[in-house]
């Protein structure tokens, strides 16, 4: 896919108007995710997966892939919102589920960053941030589903279950009630007090694997709260909202990714003397998918425009990504069935993309909970 990769790039500069800075961290992640984390998919389509896993996640972090919107002064990459699309579709458009756990990553820097004293910064760049950041709470604003963790006399105790990314975590954001309000912690996933069993069923995308958490008396240097008192579900809809560009991206990526992989099967495979693309069936499913792709990061781009202008409003945020994440998942049946038979193979990397794509779909906010909360904010107006 190098060609593909060079077109993609100068439709970045020409059609997103980035800058050729900009699109080289695309080119460079594609190239990374091509070479690094493609060879190791036949490991990650197994169970359990959380060794392999755990060679990944030293591989991301040597690379520095765990500070990409961390300051440069913090030690991180300090990249801008549109930067981080950028990243994320290159890594999309090869391995969604490490791209969806770097946006796991960087929603968890932001929060950390911004809103606590820096005790845990040191862990940040060094490992995974894991936690309610990827689950219910945050796509899907779904509070009676928080956890029911307890902080008294400055120690949390209780119990989750089906955490993300909780067997290999360094660190967990969870929310917790705080004299009868919740509030947002962070909490040292290493503690003593902290003791985690890889769930048996394998939940959302490869390469997110969800733990039962049990916390028992975690307090002192291990236990930190993030942003005032009560506050969890304005922080964590509002972290929600400032990263809806980098999911959009992320769905884009995958389409992106579909269409190249097709486009070139096309182009290679012959049939009664003429190549498949010329068939005017597969030609219009090709141009379909690929319309969509482009319009999904046209919205991301301006999404994470809006989002470094601090305008977070949820009926601003949320309707690209309530149409795409959809458009898509329903537009990539397309994409398998455009390579016929070899698309169902392991060999071929489409039947990943499709799973992908519906597992986004789903991890990213089910249609019926985001469009109920862009009702209830436009009858608050």
């Amino acid at each position: 896919m190098e060609f593909e990769t060079a077109e993609i790039r100068q439709r970045l500069i020409r059609d997103l108007r980035l800058s050729a800075e900009n699109a080289d961290i695309y080119d460079a992640m594609a190239r990374f995710a091509a070479k690094q984390l493609v060879p190791g998919r036949e490991k990650s389509d197994t169970f359990p997966l959380v060794p392999f896993l755990e060679e990944q996640v030293r591989v991301l972090a040597a690379q520095g892939m765990f500070g990409l919107i961390v300051s440069a002064d913090d030690g991180g990459a300090g990249l801008s919102f549109r930067e981080l699309n950028s990243a994320l579709i290159g890594l999309a458009q090869h391995e969604a589920s490490f791209a969806t756990m770097l946006l796991v990553q960087s929603i968890g820097a932001a929060l950390i960053g911004k809103n606590t004293s820096g005790l845990a910064r040191d862990r940040m760049l060094a490992g995974l941030i894991g936690g309610s950041l990827a689950a219910y709470p945050v796509f899907h604003d779904a509070r009676d589903e928080w956890p029911q963790l307890r902080l008294e006399k400055g120690r949390l105790n209780g119990k989750i279950r089906n955490l993300t990314l909780a067997p290999v975590a360094e660190i967990l954001i969870v929310p917790a009630l705080e004299n009868g309000r919740y509030s947002l912690f962070w909490i040292n996933a290493k503690a003593s007090g902290v003791s985690c069993e890889p769930a048996l069923l394998m939940h959302g995308l490869r390469q997110c694997p969800q733990g039962d958490v049990a916390f028992e008396g975690v307090g002192g240097d291990d236990l930190g709260r993030i942003g005032p008192e009560g506050d969890a579900h304005d922080l964590m809809i509002g972290a929600r909202n400032r990263f809806a560009g980098a999911a959009l991206a992320i769905i884009g990526g995958v389409a992106l990714g579909a269409t190249a992989y097709a486009g070139d099967y096309l182009h290679q495979r012959y049939q009664t003397g003429s190549q498949l693309i010329d068939k005017t069936p597969l030609k219009v499913m090709l141009a379909n998918l690929k319309i969509a792709a482009w319009e999904a990061l046209f919205a991301a781009d301006r999404l994470a425009v809006f989002a470094a202008e601090g305008r977070l409003d949820d009926e601003l945020m949320l309707p690209p990504l309530i149409d795409f994440k959809d458009r898509i998942a329903d537009l990539m049946p397309d994409a398998v069935q455009m390579m016929g038979g070899y698309a169902y193979m392991r060999d071929f990397n489409q039947e990943q993309r499709y799973r992908d794509a519906r597992q986004l779909q789903a991890l990213f906010g089910r249609s019926e909970f985001l469009k109920s909360d862009l009702i209830v904010s436009a009858m608050a107006v």
